[in-house]
C-alpha cells in the first residue's frame, strides 16, 4: 500500500468489504506474462502456422504488447527450448499443433498482462480515494474539537468501506480468466515454472492486523 492513513485501517476495511483488494492484486501481479509470451514465441517458431492460427497469434501478441510495459523480474526460469521439446515428445504434437499451443499461450500472456494492468489501476484509484476520505475525517475531527464536540465520521467510514468493496469487485473481475476456444482443451502439458490459472471463484482469507 502506497498511502499512509491516520484514521482508516486497511484490515478493518477489507473485513467490512468482504475481501482484501490489495492481497488479491498482489496475487495477480505474481504472474509472469513476459515469460509466457517468450515461451509462446518459441512454440510459434517451432510450428507450422496456418493463416487462422497466425492471425490469432499476432492479435494476441498485439494485446500483450499494448498491456505489458515492464519486464519480468529476475532470470527467466522457463527453458523455452526444453519445454517445446518436452511437450512435443510427451504429447507427440505435430508442427501445426505446436502453432496452436503458441496461439493459446500468447492469448494467456495477453489476458494476464491486461488483468495486471487493470488490477493495478483499480487499487491505485482506491488508495487515492481512501487518502481523500482520511483527510476529510481528519478535518471533521479538528472542526468538531474546536467546537467542543465529538466528530461523527460514520458516513465517511462507510464511504471508505464502499470504495474498498468496489475496488475488490473490479480486481476480482480483472483476474477472471477469459473463455478461449482451443483445440487442446484436454492437453495435460503445462510449462514448468508457471502457476495454474486462479479459479473463477475467489475466497478471500481472513487477515488479522
Amino acid at each position: 500500500m502506497s498511502v499512509s492513513l491516520r484514521h482508516l485501517d486497511v484490515f478493518t476495511l477489507a473485513d467490512s468489504a468482504g475481501g482484501d483488494p490489495w492481497l488479491l492484486n498482489k496475487t495477480i501481479q505474481s504472474g509472469s506474462p513476459g515469460e509466457i509470451s517468450e515461451l509462446a514465441n518459441s512454440f510459434y517458431e517451432a510450428g507450422v502456422c496456418t493463416q487462422e492460427t497466425g492471425e490469432e497469434f499476432n492479435a494476441a501478441k498485439q494485446r500483450f504488447e499494448s498491456a505489458w510495459d515492464r519486464q519480468d523480474s529476475g532470470d527467466h526460469p522457463i527453458n523455452d527450448s526444453a519445454e517445446v521439446q518436452r511437450a512435443t515428445e510427451s504429447l507427440r504434437l505435430s508442427k501445426e499443433q505446436l502453432s496452436r499451443v503458441a496461439a493459446d499461450l500468447q492469448s494467456i500472456s495477453a489476458s494476464l498482462a491486461e488483468a495486471q494492468r487493470s488490477a493495478d489501476i483499480s487499487v491505485s484509484n482506491l488508495e487515492i480515494r481512501l487518502q481523500m476520505i482520511d483527510n476529510q475525517i481528519d478535518l471533521e475531527i479538528v472542526v468538531a474539537a474546536a467546537s467542543g464536540h465529538d466528530a461523527d465520521v460514520s458516513e465517511l467510514e462507510q464511504a471508505a468501506v464502499d470504495a474498498t468493496a468496489r475496488a475488490l469487485q473490479e480486481v476480482q473481475q480483472s483476474g477472471m480468466p477469459t473463455r478461449r476456444t482451443s483445440t487442446h482443451r484436454d492437453c495435460k502439458w503445462r510449462p514448468r515454472g508457471t502457476a495454474r490459472a486462479p479459479p473463477r471463484t475467489w475466497t478471500e482469507p481472513r487477515t488479522e492486523p
